[in-house]
């Protein structure tokens, strides 16, 4: 592979002559990871979804705003405090060497980073933003799988599904990003190509589900190629989508607190899929997502794209 700034070459075990072979497929060990949140465990009466809505409510009331906390900030207002921070919107455009931009560097970034109020959530912690009028911006949670499975299951599930990734990602590689965007990437790519040398790869990215043809936004959906496999790697895929079942509903669970509309949203434009095609990507009987990425070592750094600032 050539990038701007020289070649990719191959690693010293393929330059020797040596030759790696992919995991043969049958010998894949995906462990399976079927629970039901903490609360469904506490109290055995009532099913799965009815402990699902429990936690959703439960979440949901400690996420809103408390009617002492509304009457200080209207307090402020009132009385001309600043009582709410301005960070977004001016950094991405702050000159020639802005940090999120092609040209940044990691020490960019971790300079502006390291400028804003560092705030530790903790792992059973969240944090809220709102705008003024009490709209909510983004929240972030601790450990969302602790919060939901309590400490040792969350962990176990976050432990097995690395584990997991990695089996599928022993027999059936991911292809690496053709594209590089970002000048930190290239440098990242050149010093390890023991990770991005096909058809051994240990770095690249999976679209699991369905998404829009580019530039054929006309045709409807269509199932991505990593979604469509050969047979022989469905005996593999199957398990791992019924594995990640656990992550859909601690997923589901927790943005139906955040924002109950969003979800609904969300599952009409599933409901709008064939039944077929859905089939393909569904990882629980409550499916609610038609499209995962999973980043397999993959360099990642903050920046932004012509289409994240459309519209305004």
């Amino acid at each position: 592979m050539r990038t701007p700034t020289g070649v990719l070459k191959a690693p010293p075990y393929v330059t020797k002559g040596g030759k790696k072979e992919v995991t043969d497929p049958s010998k894949a060990q995906i462990l399976p990871l079927d629970y039901s949140p903490a609360i469904c465990r506490q109290n055995e009466q009532g099913t799965r979804a009815l402990s699902d809505q429990a936690l959703q409510k439960q979440l949901a009331s400690q996420l809103k705003l408390s009617a002492k906390a509304i009457q200080e900030a209207e307090k402020a207002c009132e009385s001309g405090e600043s009582t709410f921070k301005h960070v977004f919107g001016s950094y991405d455009t702050q000159g020639k060497w802005a940090p999120t931009s092609a040209k940044g560097t990691l020490e960019d970034t971790e300079v502006l980073g390291s400028s804003f109020e560092q705030i530790d959530v903790g792992e059973r912690g969240f944090y809220v933003a709102l705008d003024k009028n009490y709209i909510k911006i983004f929240v972030v949670f601790g450990t969302g799988l602790k919060l939901i499975y309590g400490d040792q299951v969350g962990e176990y599930i976050e432990k097995a599904m690395c584990w997991n990734i990695e089996e599928y990602n022993s027999v059936n590689p991911p292809e690496i990003p053709k594209d590089i965007q970002h000048k930190e990437y290239e440098k990242w790519l050149l010093s390890n190509p023991h990770l991005c040398w096909a058809p051994w790869s240990r770095a690249g990215v999976y679209h699991w589900g369905v998404w829009m043809e580019r530039g054929h936004h006309d045709r409807g959906s269509i199932v991505t190629k990593d979604t469509n496999v050969k047979a022989r790697m469905e005996q593999v895929m199957w398990p791992l989508f019924k594995a990640m079942g656990a992550l859909t509903r601690a997923q589901r669970i927790l943005l139906t607190a955040v924002d109950i509309e969003c979800m609904r949203e969300y599952e009409s434009i599933l409901r709008n899929c064939l039944t077929a095609t859905q089939q393909l990507f569904e990882t629980d009987e409550r499916e609610c997502f038609t499209l995962r990425a999973c980043l397999v070592n993959i360099f990642t750094e903050p920046h932004i794209d012509g289409g994240d600032v459309k519209g305004g």
